[in-house]
């Protein structure tokens, strides 16, 4: 539910504080009061000092224009949110500004040893594909590894596929049906692809037919993406 500012009628999601004006109701602020809103609805000078890092990240999200949108991530990143850290890492990747890979790889990298997983995974990803930092096998196994273990999907079924193929580490087909298995019970459809492949042929599992027409009908009925 949104929350409209009785000063400037600004929508917000965050509750009594406004992020265009200023506005705190717990505060004693009155209503009446002029809103201090600055051009095109960005926060006045005197009120950004006040704005926490989440308050920067909710203005964001609320943004339309890209420009401002980065901008508000930038001060929350700024300020050290793994979140908006991981959001403009994504923007220098080309969504929503013009690529900067060296830019990609600072803001994921900060996000990512504050234990963020997504930003660990891409920034696997950028390792694997040389993407603003030199490849490193080694770094790409890290990263998925460190995402992985924190539940993410995505970066379970890399790390499965660097150990069915020796990438990074040596080549264990235990651990690649393990990890995929981890990722195909959460959905993930190239996990599941390859799980069934390992019980159809005894890739690091017991070998069964029944299981292996089970995973791949799951596969083939799921629109993960």
């Amino acid at each position: 539910m949104m929350w409209k500012c009785p000063v400037c009628r600004y929508e917000n999601k965050i509750t009594r504080f406004c992020l265009r004006c200023g506005y705190n109701g717990d505060h004693g602020q009155s209503p009446d009061a002029p809103a201090a809103s600055g051009k095109g609805g960005c926060p006045a000078p005197q009120q950004e000092q006040n704005l926490t890092p989440v308050q920067w990240l909710n203005l964001a999200k609320q943004e339309q224009d890209p420009t401002k949108r980065i901008a508000y991530l930038k001060k929350a990143a700024e300020l050290g949110n793994a979140e908006a850290q991981y959001q403009l890492g994504l923007c220098y990747y080309g969504r929503g500004t013009q690529e900067d890979e060296a830019q990609t790889v600072c803001w994921l990298r900060r996000a990512a040893e504050q234990g963020h997983a997504k930003a660990q995974y891409v920034l696997g990803v950028c390792c694997e594909r040389g993407k603003g930092v030199k490849q490193d096998a080694a770094q790409t196994v890290l990263w998925y590894r460190k995402s992985a273990e924190l539940g993410y999907k995505h970066a379970q079924y890399y790390l499965g596929r660097c150990y069915e193929n020796g990438t990074g580490v040596t080549r264990d087909l235990v651990q690649a049906a393990q990890w995929y298995q981890k990722a195909a019970r959460q959905g993930q459809r190239d996990a599941q692809f390859a799980l069934a492949a390992c019980y159809e042929n005894g890739w690091g599992i017991k070998r069964s037919s029944f299981l292996a027409a089970h995973w791949r009908t799951k596969a083939r009925n799921n629109n993960d993406v």
